[in-house]
């Protein structure tokens, strides 16, 4: 809810809270020069992750293939390990585009979520 600060590349989005204002110059610079969601990402945990009330990271990739093998990336698997402690909650929606048309049908749409224990 409010005002949040949009950044848009070519290969990843970033949305920050209005108390993230003074992350937006760095990020924007990553995401303007190109940065893909391995990078931001990077970004947001080595500026203080558990600070951070809360982010939207948008990437895409060239095809499914390259989705999946994202997801199995020894490296990713590290990261989402590393950051399980300090989310709340997790929610990831993978679809096809076509044209840069969404496209949410049938099988295509795989929506995630995933809540931290204890809650």
């Amino acid at each position: 809810p409010g005002e949040w600060f949009g950044i848009f590349g070519d290969h990843a989005t970033v949305l920050l809270p209005p108390s993230e204002k003074a992350r937006v110059g760095r990020l924007w610079d990553l995401v303007d020069d190109g940065a893909g969601f391995d990078e931001v990402l990077d970004e947001l945990i080595s500026t203080g992750l558990r600070e951070l009330p809360g982010f939207v990271l948008v990437s895409e990739f060239a095809d499914r293939a390259a989705l999946e093998a994202y997801g199995s990336h020894p490296e990713h698997l590290r990261v989402r390990q590393e950051l399980a402690d300090l989310r709340i909650a997790r929610f990831q929606v993978d679809y096809l585009a076509d044209n840069d048309a969404p496209a949410f049908a049938g099988s295509d749409l795989r929506p995630r979520q995933e809540a931290v224990a204890g809650e």
